[in-house]
Formats: structure tokens, sequence, C-alpha cells
């Protein structure tokens, strides 16, 4: 007899574990819900700590399970047993409404509450809700409902998600009509709300009564700042891309539990409202024109990451201190003339500043951890000094540049990528002698003559 006992070692090996497996016995079918994908539309998650089984209840429509009454029944006939014989284990369904689902649907759902609440089921819903023009059908959803995510909906009052307890995580996207957000701060337990192009909604300034509210997204929305964030001493997720009308992020100031900012295409003047975010990650400030520097994150010790395409960055000199950081992108800043700021950075591994208006980039020296650093279509730029003998440099991409020399790539021993191509003022070569690991040179388009053009080939083993 093949022994099962350990059947975790086996599920391993799929992606998907076969549905046969699954009834070999309930450990066989406990181990399978873990992987990726579960099965029979079960799958078992921890997320925050909390080990719950996520439960798809509907197929791509309502209407073809939940037609009519023994449709419900027989779905929950299938998955019951299971459910109450695992009953230490939360369940978590997953159903979708629209505005064309019939009037029986929504109490055919009710009544699988029902019955997983007879059956001593712990259990909760995830609603989400297409072109709904009213709450008040759900109500009874709503009360066990952890998430809803309502979805280009036509309401004008979300008063029916006022109180409720077990509300984790909000999400409105493309609204049509005027209605107030304020009915939200009622919601003792929410945790993440997002508000996405809804330029009617009202009343945003009330979010920041949300004092355990965790990630908060405002994307395209009509707001001036972001002071009513200030008490939100929980968050640690900010998104507000898309709010043109944003002129600083005042009000992040001091919030040491802030991982993450996103101010995509934003009308940001300064980012001085982020120093004393002290536990701060990551930031993206890409497209904001009117943003001339990075003054504010100055000594941001655990900064891994700033993305600010497109901007208006004149320098970034604020870098420094940022010890922790591990990549920068700075594609399209006209403005930007050097690196320096990034000088002696210890976990520097990417740099990214294409098409900008980069005269040098000695401001590299010393970054010895970097890896890629892409500066093409830089027309001002005329050598890589700052790059001389950094040893775990393997991709330098400078095409369609102004480069003249390669001289200061000696000693660059683990370069793997050079790519020149279409530098017209580069006439020479040298600098390459001795990178062994040397595998990929493009200079097509380039002022090298094709005669002392080398011929790369993979070493010999």
């Amino acid at each position: 007899m093949f022994p099962l006992q350990n059947i975790s070692d086996y599920t391993g090996y799929f992606t998907k574990p076969p549905l046969a497996l699954a009834g070999v016995s309930p450990h066989a079918r406990e181990c399978t819900e873990h992987c990726k994908g579960g099965v029979l539309g079960s799958h078992i998650t921890v997320e925050d700590g909390r080990q719950r089984r996520l439960l798809n209840v509907l197929p791509p429509t309502v209407a073809e399970l939940f037609a009519n009454v023994w449709a419900a029944t027989e779905m929950l006939d299938r998955q019951q047993w299971w459910l109450a014989r695992e009953r230490h284990c939360p369940v978590h369904l997953l159903v979708e409404f629209d505005a064309s689902s019939s009037a029986n649907e929504i109490p055919a759902v009710e009544r699988v509450s029902q019955r997983l609440s007879e059956s001593g089921v712990e259990h909760t819903f995830a609603l989400t809700l297409f072109r709904i023009t009213s709450l008040k059908p759900f109500a009874v959803l709503l009360q066990r409902s952890e998430e809803v995510y309502l979805k280009e909906f036509y309401l004008t009052s979300i008063q029916a998600l006022a109180g409720l307890e077990r509300l984790r995580t909000v999400s409105m996207a493309v609204s049509h009509g005027t209605f107030s957000v304020e009915p939200l701060t009622a919601c003792p337990n929410l945790k993440s709300v997002c508000i996405d192009a809804c330029p009617d909604a009202t009343s945003l300034e009330s979010l920041g009564r949300l004092e355990g509210v965790r990630r908060m997204k405002l994307l395209e929305c009509n707001i001036l700042s972001v002071d009513f964030l200030k008490d939100c001493r929980l968050l640690v997720f900010v998104d507000v891309s898309g709010c043109r009308e944003l002129t600083s992020l005042d009000g992040l100031s001091g919030l040491r539990n802030l991982l993450h900012v996103d101010a995509t295409v934003c009308g940001l003047e300064n980012i001085l409202g982020l120093a004393g975010c002290v536990a701060l990650k990551t930031l993206v400030v890409s497209r904001c024109a009117a943003l001339t520097s990075l003054d504010g994150l100055a000594g941001l010790q655990n900064l891994t990451t700033v993305t600010a395409e497109g901007s208006g960055l004149e320098n970034i000199q604020d870098l420094k201190g940022c010890v922790a950081l591990r990549t920068l992108a700075v594609n399209r800043c006209p403005a930007l003339t050097s690196l320096d700021g990034l000088a002696g950075l210890q976990n520097l591994t990417t740099v990214t500043a294409e098409g900008s208006g980069l005269e040098n980039i000695r401001g590299l020296k010393g970054c010895v951890a970097l890896e890629t650093l892409v500066v093409n279509l830089c027309p001002a730029l005329t050598s890589l000094d700052g790059l001389s003998g950094l040893p775990n440099l393997k991709d330098v991409r400078a095409a369609a540049g102004g480069l003249r020399n390669i001289q200061d790539l000696r000693g660059c021993t683990a370069l793997e990528t050079l790519d020149v191509s279409y530098s017209q003022a580069l006439t020479s070569l040298e600098g390459l002698e001795g990178l062994p690991n040397l595998r990929v040179l493009c200079v097509y388009g380039s002022g090298v003559p094709r005669d002392v053009r080398p011929r790369l080939e993979p070493p010999t083993t």
C-alpha cells in the first residue's frame, strides 16, 4: 500500500494539485487547499497572521449557480460537510453581484450564510458589486462582510456601510453621482480605503478620523492637501496618484509606520512632509513637473526605492544619508544634470536616468554594489567618469548619447553587457581591456571604426 501519511511532501510538486488527490483522505484535501489555486474552489491562506479558507461561491455569472434554491442547496451540500468538519478554519466567501442580478440571487446567498451559521462555521464575505444603484438589497450580507468593492456604481449614499464592525476593506472605483464618504468613519475596524476616480465624492477629509486605517488610496480625487491624515498613525501605505491639485505631502510628516508613498501625476511642489517618516521604504513621485528637489528625504535610513521619472528634479542631493537605497529611477528628468548625492551609497544596485539632462555621473563614485546603470539618450553626458573600478557593475546602457570615451570602465571586472550604440562621438573602445566577463557589446551606429570592433564570444570553459 502506497503510504500517504506525509501528503504535503507530494502536493508541493504541483502548482495546482490534481483533483483526484483531494479525494485520497481529509488530510490530503486539506493539503491541496494550501497549494496555489487550491482545489474545488477552496484555498487556505494566511493573511495578517490569520488562517482562513477562501471559497469562490460563484461562477463568472451569478445566475448560473443561484438561478433557484435547488442550485444553491446543491452547491452548499457539496461543501458543507467539509466546512463543518474543518470549522476551526474560518471561511471567507468571495461573491459578485451586478445590476442585472435577479431578486432570487441575493436571498440564495443569504441562505448559504444561514446554513453555515447553523453548522457553527464562522464565515465572512468579500462582496464585489458592479453598477449598483442601492446598497439596501445587500443589507444582510453586509453585516458579515470584511471586504466591499464597488465598481462603476450609481450611488447617492453609502450609509448602509456605517457601523459595520467586520468591515476591514472598502474600495470604490468609478462613481456616477455625488455621495459622502463620511459613513465610513463609523466603521471601527476599517483598515484599507480606496477611492478611485470618484470625482463627486465629498467629505474626503473625514477619513482622517479613521485612526486605525493602514492603507489609504485616494486616486484622481479633488484634494488640495493630505493634512487630514496627520492623526492616522498606523498608516503604512498612501497612494494619492492623479490628485493634480495636491501641492505638498504635509500631514504625513512624522508618520513613523509609513512604508510606501505613491504620488504619481500630482501637482507636488515639495515633499518636505516626508521628513520624519523614518520607516519609509518606497517613494514614487513620477510625472510631478513642479517637483524640483527631494528635500524631505535626507537621512531616511530605510528608504530603498525612489522613482521620480518625468519630474522636474534639478538635483538629488537630499538622497545623502539614505544608506539603504537600492534602486533609483530618474528617467526623463531634463533638468537633472548630475547624480551628486549618491556617492558612497553602499547598497545602491540600480540607477536608471534615461533621457535625463545628465552632464556627469561622478556621483556614482564609491557605489560599490552598483550592478546596473541606464543612461541612454543623455546627449550632454560625454564620459563615464565615476564608474572606474566598481567591482559589481554588470550592465551599462549608454546608447544614443554624447559619449566620447569609455575609459572609465577600466577595472569593472564584472561587466557583462555594454550598449553604446548610436553614440556617434565615440571613436574608440579603449577601456575595455581586461574585462573577462564582457559578453555583449553593442556599438552599431557609433563612431567606432568597423575594423576595430571586437568580435565577442563566450569565454571557453
